[in-house]
């Protein structure tokens, strides 16, 4: 789908459909190839493109392999630009539209706090995983007094890992795994019993309103989530519902994060490209990885490129001074019995904003008689008096 949002972009661009007035008129020529992890395969094939005069390379999303490609374009002067979540995100040429990986922890935090969790388990996937939590418990002004972390492990089966989070006794959980596995670790959580009005959980991949969760609406858990594409954005309804781009996406809540931003890249790409043809004059050069020439131009695009502020399918887009994205919105969703629901919204600088009608939970939820169901059962029996003399 990444592959697919990124020719549509092109697309787009071609049409005059952009998120920017200043792409119009810009068109561009895209060329695909299929990779897979193996880097010496990866190299061959990103020096083959850099010797057929390009501006720009998209991807690879594999982070080993994503290294190589940005030190090389780092190398020949050339924007390298990026749609994934990347720990050691440093400044170059490279441009990340993936909200930076510090803010996103603030996120997780500030929620924490908001609803007051002294102690919670974190269950996690991977090493990513585990660099998040890492950040997540040194953020400086938290309440927490306990914090466990739990690896889920390879799976498929994660109801050990799950059972054990349960017999430890943490009521308040945050789940935080590639959107690979996070269906089966809800499936299985259910199974196991810590999707119940008994928890509280905070799921912190982007892409959960993707997921179907119909089975756990009805089971009393308290679930929160983030998104980062609000499928109610005029802008994510204009460029869904287009009938010249294609899309087949019947809803925008089924767009994952990363098609999206890879769409809005190429979006940003064209506005910023067309500064630079407005500003100086050159063409592309055929290069050489082995070799010594390099663009020249590949800097001041990729200023363009930080510079640039455009609304995308990911909202609105803009760089702080070191080229990060650090600056952006996200929804609060909340699981009910109407599916997910909008209950608030974080924004860097801002915080969390909750919807008036959304009444956070408090630490003392379940032992409250707020909310909850009664069976009263009653006996009809003859009344009789006793006489005792």
């Amino acid at each position: 789908m990444i592959q697919r949002a990124f020719k549509i972009s092109i697309k787009a661009v071609n049409k005059n459909i952009t998120a920017s007035e200043n792409a119009m008129g810009v068109l561009l020529t895209s060329r695909t190839e299929k990779i897979n992890k193996n880097a010496f395969r990866v190299a061959k094939i990103a020096c083959k493109l850099v010797n057929s005069r390009i501006a720009g390379i998209f991807g690879p999303q594999d982070k080993l392999t994503a290294n190589y490609v940005q030190s090389m374009c780092d190398t020949l002067d050339i924007p390298y630009i990026a749609a994934r979540w990347d720990s050691k995100s440093k400044h170059s040429n490279g441009i990340n539209l993936y909200p930076h990986p510090n803010m996103l922890s603030t996120v997780f935090h500030d929620l924490i706090k908001e609803y007051k969790w002294q102690k919670y388990a974190i269950l996690y996937d991977n090493t990513d995983g585990l660099i998040r939590i890492s950040r997540l418990l040194k953020l400086p002004g938290g309440c927490t007094i306990s914090a466990m972390a739990f690896h889920l492990g390879s799976g498929p089966n994660f109801r050990q890992t799950i059972k054990e989070v349960k017999i430890s006794d943490y009521r308040n959980i945050i789940i935080d795994c590639s959107h690979d596995i996070l269906s089966s670790v809800l499936k299985q959580a259910q199974q196991v019993g810590i999707l119940s009005e008994k928890y509280r959980v905070i799921v912190t991949s982007l892409d959960l309103q993707t997921l179907d969760l119909e089975p756990y609406q009805y089971s009393g858990v308290n679930l929160t989530g983030v998104r980062l594409i609000n499928p109610q954005s005029p802008i994510v309804q204009r460029i869904l519902q287009s009938r010249s781009l294609n899309w087949n996406l019947t809803n925008g809540s089924h767009l994952k994060v990363e098609p999206a931003l890879a769409y809005d890249a190429v979006q940003l790409f064209a506005s910023g490209y067309a500064r630079l043809r407005d500003s100086v004059e050159g063409n592309l050069k055929k290069l050489f990885c082995n070799g010594t020439e390099v663009w020249g131009h590949g800097s001041s695009l990729s200023n363009y490129m930080r510079n640039e502020q455009i609304n995308g399918l990911s909202g609105m887009i803009k760089f702080d001074t070191a080229g990060f994205r650090t600056e952006f919105q996200l929804d609060i969703v909340h699981l009910g019995y109407q599916g997910l629901r909008k209950i608030g919204t974080w924004e860097t600088n801002v915080g969390i904003q909750w919807d008036p009608r959304h009444r956070i939970p408090e630490v003392n939820d379940e032992k409250s008689l707020r909310d909850k169901h009664f069976l009263v059962m009653i006996s009809l029996v003859c009344s009789s008096i006793i006489f005792v003399s």
